[in-house]
């Protein structure tokens, strides 16, 4: 069976590295650029992952699947993809309700404890904190380096048979009975089936899929702390309530990435162009206030400025399901997909070909058929 895996983000090269190991399957991946650009739901060169609680059931199980998959691309190529370096959720006491984390650490049984205010200040002091705040400190959460991880299962695909079609543009995805046809300007590559994870590009290939998928524009930026050793240890932070941000530090240890709510960030009418990737200054937004305010330890302005782009859907449920016999679609992950990339991955290599196992049974279970 030759199946083409268009799209080789976090989804679709994990995708792309589970079928390249199926027996009776060559896989052939294509990107628009080439696998670990930060132009997509992937930019930002980090993201954030907690071992506990989160709304799929069987998380840690999963989270824990998806560790073992980067492990063994780290020890193959010897670049560092994962840093455990702890996972800090703070909230005021209404959002601490509504926090996974939080709440996971509260009922016990996780290697999370809940943490006072007086606690975060004293063990945690590079970050203000505000009366009834409570905190949540994971010791076994932490970043994932996200062009690295890319990058290396896309290579680990190549290795195991399958082909890789860098800087290429499919404009068009064509259906017969007997096959899908991809077209690349006047090239026509035939198929047994497609995967299409082209995450806020899915429009063009997908147009049915506009309703669903709404194209976002979030902005990372990164700040030099005020004293180098305030980053020392420093983990990854989220935090909820009145004010929401999320926070990580740079693998190289120098600075602290700094983003929030996807949802409060500027929404695209069309696909991705390079002139959206152009900064204003009036797009900084809420940072002024949140270093300001909260991590007052970094200095307000900040060392470099970016955007990409993600594709969410009105649950922030993901779209993973066929949308014709001979097309499945991964897409949608609403922000919440990177850390579980390799899961996804698997569980759209279980759909292509019709072979699902034990392991994501719940996970496949809780995701709703969208009506497409």
């Amino acid at each position: 069976m030759r199946i083409a895996i268009i799209g080789l983000g976090a989804i679709g090269s994990q995708a792309l590295l589970h079928l390249s190991q199926q027996e009776g399957v060559q896989a052939v991946g294509y990107d628009l650029y080439s696998p670990g650009h930060g132009f997509g739901a992937s930019g930002g060169e980090n993201r954030l992952f907690p071992r506990v609680g989160t709304d799929y059931e069987n998380y840690t199980e999963l989270i824990d699947y998806a560790l073992s998959v980067w492990e063994r691309l780290e020890g193959d190529s010897g670049r560092t993809i994962v840093k455990r370096a702890g996972y800090l959720a703070v909230g005021d006491e209404a959002a601490a309700s509504r926090s996974h984390i939080i709440r996971a650490a509260a009922a016990g049984g996780t290697p999370a404890r809940i943490l006072t205010r007086a606690q975060l200040q004293d063990e945690f002091g590079f970050q203000s904190y505000r009366e009834g705040d409570i905190g949540a400190f994971d010791p076994t959460g932490g970043m994932i380096r996200t062009d690295a991880a890319i990058f290396e299962a896309a290579r680990a695909a190549e290795a195991f048979g399958a082909q890789l079609h860098p800087w290429s543009r499919v404009t068009a995805l064509e259906t017969t009975p007997h096959e899908v046809r991809l077209h690349l300007g006047d090239q026509t590559h035939r198929f047994d089936l497609a995967v299409v994870t082209t995450g806020p590009w899915v429009h063009q290939l997908l147009p049915e899929l506009r309703r669903l998928v709404h194209v976002h524009r979030p902005t990372s930026a990164w700040f030099l702390p005020k004293a180098a050793r305030t980053m020392r240890g420093l983990p990854a932070i989220s935090r909820e309530g009145q004010q929401q941000y999320y926070a990580a530090p740079t693998f190289d240890g120098a600075s602290l990435k700094v983003g929030y709510g996807g949802l409060r960030q500027q929404n695209l009418a069309s696909a991705p162009e390079p002139a959206h990737t152009l900064i204003d200054p009036d797009e900084l937004g809420e940072f002024p206030r949140i270093l300001g305010e909260y991590l007052t330890a970094f200095n307000p302005t900040p060392s470099r400025i970016a955007h990409f782009f993600e594709g969410y859907t009105d649950s922030s449920r993901p779209i993973i399901q066929r949308t014709h016999d001979r097309v499945v679609v991964g897409v949608g992950f609403s922000g919440l997909g990177f850390k579980l990339s390799p899961v996804f991955g698997r569980l759209l290599a279980e759909t292509a070909t019709d072979r699902p196992g034990k392991l994501l049974g719940p996970l496949r279970e809780s995701i709703p058929s969208f009506p497409l």
